[in-house]
């Protein structure tokens, strides 16, 4: 009986998606939607995909896919993962970068980073898989996880996939920032985000607390951590908090000085 009733909840569950019902297993980005098609269903808790669909903005069926993963599109490319390798494909179903790496980063600025081993990566590529340039030493990565909650109680099964990308020319991969030519440029202490508008956020611990403060795009700190919270640099300017009773946000300029007082909540388009 148990069983009998999983199997319905999992065929609910594929006709909602195709309908175009509100679900988190189906997502759109450039404007193009993935829909869950097929899945091992072996396990009661966890659903292993198997095949995806594809439509566009009218719902016009595109492409289906069968495969093991697959991201949501970006810069018109979507990270795929089959028989354990990924690639990517565009936006006609076909592949761009074959399916031949153990881990990838995400494809931007025409520039993407590779791992012939499982968690390093070694080599940068271009959109036409020419290799651009070498790591010296393979970087190992920390874990990371992308799942997909589906609807029903279920879950699919969660992915190792690595989200590096390149901006403005560089990619952090663990706080050391790359070149497009596989160069170590520098090294930002603590937890540091990506290249913004010239500038870096990084998180330390000052007396116990973690703090953020950004360097420039050369790893220099010009802005020291004195913010319980840190975004990224737009139009010369980003938004920062400071937690004193309670939440306050301000505007700051790349020297760090405030320039005006926002609210309680960060507010992006008073940048």
């Amino acid at each position: 009986m148990k069983k009998i009733i999983y199997s319905l909840v999992v065929a609910l569950l594929f006709v909602t998606q195709l309908f175009g019902q509100s679900n988190p297993s189906t997502h759109s980005v450039d404007h193009i939607s993935k829909v869950l098609l097929k899945a091992d269903t072996s396990n009661f808790y966890f659903l292993t995909p198997k095949k995806y669909a594809f439509f566009d903005a009218s719902k016009k069926q595109l492409f289906e896919l069968n495969c093991e993963y697959v991201s949501e599109f970006k810069n018109g490319l979507a990270k795929v993962k089959v028989a354990g390798k990924f690639g990517f494909i565009n936006t006609e179903g076909k592949f761009v970068i074959p399916a031949k790496y153990s881990c990838v980063g995400d494809f931007s600025e025409n520039l993407l980073v590779v791992g012939d081993s499982a968690n390093q990566f070694n080599k940068i590529i271009t959109i036409k898989d020419s290799v651009v340039g070498k790591f010296v030493t393979p970087i190992k990565l920390a874990e990371s996880f992308n799942g997909e909650g589906v609807d029903g109680g279920f879950v699919i099964t969660t992915e190792n996939v690595h989200n590096y990308a390149f901006s403005e020319g560089l990619i952090n991969i663990e706080n050391r920032f790359y070149t497009a030519s596989g160069s170590l440029a520098f090294t930002i202490p603590g937890t540091s985000g990506n290249c913004s508008n010239g500038m870096i956020s990084f998180e330390v611990s000052v007396n116990g607390k973690d703090m953020f403060g950004y360097c420039d795009k050369t790893g220099k700190p010009v802005i020291l951590p004195r913010f319980h919270e840190a975004h990224n640099f737009v139009n010369e300017r980003a938004i920062v908090g400071i937690f004193e009773k309670q939440w306050k946000y301000f505007v700051i300029d790349k020297q760090g000085k405030i320039l005006r007082y926002i609210g309680h909540t960060p507010k992006e388009k008073l940048l």
